[in-house]
């Protein structure tokens, strides 16, 4: 009798460690589908009759409709549409070297996995961009350091909107470090939804522009905004018209929004009077 338990006891096992292997190796092949990151197409102001005057877009994550987000051909492919701004993710190392990943992770973007912040730069250098638009057209993409970035603003007269992720106060001092070896011809723009990290970092480079970054505008981001001498960057589509309204009335000293690609949304905030918009597909 007990060998009899003992062989269905063996045979249940067998059954669940099969049926969990095949929900893991579903969810794999399943989340590999869905980490695809297809382009999308641009979108010419001038073609579409928008009223360019006084208005800039900047570039997120680079030109990220048309190449991989974050590397230097996104950021290429920026300057040679005629942006004159570009969005940039800056995170940190292990040994403290600032590249550009917009995730703690680096899962979603390549061939490796793990914590950006878990590699060194060395061991970053190794993994290869898997994903991200039209990732076929491009060979072997690496991930890329805020020099490297740089240095295409810096020859492009592109000027870098920089937002420091979950970064080291030492870190991101690299990277003005390199921004003030190279002598930019633009001033740089700080963005980050740590509001106190910005706040602190302005005390020390008080020469550079920075904005806050929230999701939702609310009555405290606009009032520390004013307290600390910086812009605001919000969601677009998070906001009222009423909302936006009264953050442009407050005169920060910059008013951004993101993320927008519908040429109706940028109409719509165009007529609002924002000026400064982020998006993954609009040029000039």
């Amino acid at each position: 009798m007990l060998k009899k338990y003992l062989k269905w006891i063996i045979i249940g096992t067998a059954v669940i460690l099969v049926v969990i292997g095949g929900i893991f190796l579903v969810k794999h092949f399943v989340s590999k589908k869905e980490k695809k990151i297809e382009p999308k197409e641009l979108i010419s102001l001038s073609k579409a009759s928008i009223d360019t005057e006084n208005l800039v877009i900047i570039a997120h994550r680079g030109l990220s409709a048309i190449a991989p987000e974050n590397t230097v051909y996104s950021i290429q492919e920026a300057k040679d549409a005629g942006l004159t701004m570009v969005e940039f993710d800056i995170s940190e190392s292990r040994d403290g070297t600032p590249v550009l990943m917009h995730d703690n992770t680096v899962d979603r973007m390549t061939d490796g996995k793990g914590k950006v912040n878990s590699f060194t730069y060395y061991e970053l250098l190794k993994l290869k961009f898997d994903n991200g638009a039209n990732i076929e057209k491009y060979d072997d993409v690496r991930i890329a350091t805020a020099e490297e970035i740089l240095e295409i603003c810096d020859s492009g007269m592109i000027t870098p909107v920089i937002e420091f992720k979950d970064v080291s106060d030492e870190c991101a001092k690299k990277v003005f470090q390199i921004i003030e070896d190279k002598a930019l011809p633009t001033v740089p723009i700080i963005i980050s939804f740590d509001g106190e990290k910005l706040a602190r970092l302005k005390k020390e480079y008080p020469d550079y522009k920075y904005m806050y970054l929230v999701s939702e505008v609310t009555d405290e981001s606009i009032q520390f905004c004013k307290d600390n001498g910086m812009g605001i960057d919000f969601e677009a589509s998070k906001n009222t018209d009423e909302v936006i309204k009264k953050v442009l009335e407050s005169e920060l000293d910059q008013v951004a929004c993101w993320t927008v690609d519908d040429i109706e949304q940028l109409k719509a905030l165009i007529d609002l009077g924002v000026r400064l918009i982020t998006s993954n597909v609009f040029v000039p």
